[in-house]
């Protein structure tokens, strides 16, 4: 089977509205030919034992795109993000909304320990951010519900400011509509974060 990042997002987001299940499929993007694709758990899909061969192999370029088929589950996760540096031949890393929305991530140039770490830290940091934003405390309503939605979206904005990762995404109308009003938010959450962020030495 050949696909593109189109039918491979299509082929996710319609394999999960039937099941309520992740579904995940890992494609060269050399020749798009399809390495493997299965469906897992509702918040979690992996690899067979061929993708995860395949994947380990530094020569290949290949790309996973997975479906997020929770409606808190937007943005690319921790665990999501690390497949770029256990997996040498993984080059990119997408999830998929059941609403059209998609979200990508490429490795940076650090190091795979400086990067694990930095990934680890972002995620930790920013919800130590959000209790006490000047200017926006305590949260509106709005703000808290934007947040929920938005949270791994702002660590994956942090991380790409720092190098760790390249990072895309592409809204539905929905999620325009619901988080362009939080732009300001956004821009000063993710400097926080950069900001706070700090590598232990080690590293």
């Amino acid at each position: 089977m050949i696909v593109d990042d189109a039918i491979a997002r299509e082929l996710c987001i319609a394999t999960s509205r039937c099941t309520g299940l992740e579904y995940v499929v890992v494609f060269d993007m050399f020749t798009g030919e399809v390495i493997g694709q299965r469906s897992g758990e509702p918040d979690s899909a992996g690899f067979s034992l061929a993708v995860r061969e395949a994947a380990l192999d530094s020569q290949r370029k290949l790309k996973v795109v997975h479906s997020h088929p929770q409606d808190k589950a937007l943005s690319l996760s921790p665990v999501d993000l690390i497949v770029l540096w256990d997996y040498e031949g993984i080059y990119e890393i997408e999830a998929v909304t059941l609403d059209g929305s998609w979200f990508l991530a490429r490795a940076g140039a650090h190091s795979r320990e400086l990067s694990k770490a930095y990934v680890g830290r972002a995620f930790n940091d920013l919800y130590k951010i959000c209790l006490n934003v000047k200017g926006h405390d305590p949260l509106s309503s709005a703000e808290a519900r934007y947040l929920d939605e938005a949270s791994t979206d702002l660590c994956c904005r942090a991380l790409a400011k720092r190098g760790t990762i390249t990072y895309e995404c592409g809204l539905s109308r929905r999620l325009e509509i619901a988080w362009n009003p939080h732009s300001k938010l956004r821009d000063e959450l993710v400097r926080l974060t950069v900001a706070r962020s700090r590598i232990p030495q080690r590293y």
